[in-house]
């Protein structure tokens, strides 16, 4: 996977927000065991966000490299 400079702008600003750890937009590339490709949305310290083009249930366990 090509080498690409983290993206990082301001904490995301939500109104009711209800998770402990502050979320910042960062967008990396990440991929998921089995080829599939993506970049994520934001991460903080407790976990990140990306989209996949495939469902994947809650509770999913994913392998990112």
């Amino acid at each position: 996977m090509p080498s690409v400079q983290p993206r990082v702008t301001v904490p995301l600003g939500r109104l009711r927000e209800q998770r402990t750890a502050e979320r910042f937009e960062v967008a990396l590339p990440v991929e998921l065991k089995g080829g599939q490709r993506t970049t994520t949305r934001d991460i903080s310290a407790s976990g990140l966000s990306f989209a996949s083009r495939e469902a994947i249930a809650v509770g999913t366990r994913i392998d990112l490299t």
